[in-house]
């Protein structure tokens, strides 16, 4: 009977706790809802990222165009070359964006398809989605780097991969105390390019795959703290 007593009498604060810690979040949502996928923490690029098989030339600080103040922190431009011929890679730290990489292309003002939008979304082993596509002189891969989980391409992906990894009982407590946002809206938006150079982007693509399966390897673990 005492033993009963006691279990309870622990029991209760700890159901009150639990209580109170989900109603703080709760009010945070409701009072504060700007706040829900907002990164406060900037980002510095490194000057240089290592990438097998490409020799790395220079790199240059992305501008942050006026329009894009409020979701973009950070972005760098990265040139590299296998024999003659470059590669460019750009890679933006967005913050409670659009996680459509189609619109990002054009808000960016990046070289955009021509091809049905679905029609360029492929799939790669590790369960991460890209879209690859080239025009009249480039062949271009771009995903956007999740805080967790695979890469995304379309808004749906992107809310999955909220959904099943961001709601789980371990981030309640950095949530609660303000280290992290309950939703986590960031993205790593990488645009890869090379020129087609007399080639048919069919014989380029491959390259461009086994680029973004590095660089993705090595971003992932890199990925910025909130």
């Amino acid at each position: 009977m005492t033993a009963n007593l006691t279990a309870k009498s622990f029991r209760l604060p700890l159901l009150a706790l639990t209580f109170g810690g989900v109603l703080v979040v709760l009010g945070r949502l409701l009072l504060f809802p700007e706040a829900v996928g907002r990164a406060a923490v900037s980002f510095t690029f490194p000057e240089t990222v290592p990438l097998p098989g490409w020799q790395s030339q220079y790199s240059t600080v992305l501008p942050i165009p006026e329009k894009a103040q409020a979701e973009m922190r950070s972005g760098r431009s990265y040139r590299y070359m296998q024999g003659d011929r470059p590669l460019d890679v750009e890679i933006r730290y967005l913050v409670n964006t659009d996680p459509s990489v189609r619109n990002l292309l054009l808000k960016y003002g990046k070289p955009t398809l021509t091809a049905p939008f679905p029609s360029t979304i492929q799939q790669d082993e590790a369960g991460g989605f890209y879209s690859i596509y080239s025009d009249e002189t480039h062949a271009y891969l771009t995903s956007c780097i999740n805080p967790r989980g695979s890469s995304t391409v379309t808004e749906a992906q992107f809310m999955q991969n909220r959904y099943a990894l961001d709601l789980r009982p371990e981030r309640a407590l950095p949530v609660l105390l303000g280290r992290e946002t309950l939703r986590d809206g960031r993205c790593l938006w990488t645009v890869l390019s090379t020129p087609l150079q007399s080639a048919s982007p069919e014989q380029i693509y491959p390259q461009l795959k086994a680029v973004w399966a590095d660089w993705h390897q090595w971003w992932q673990p890199q990925f910025p703290d909130p």
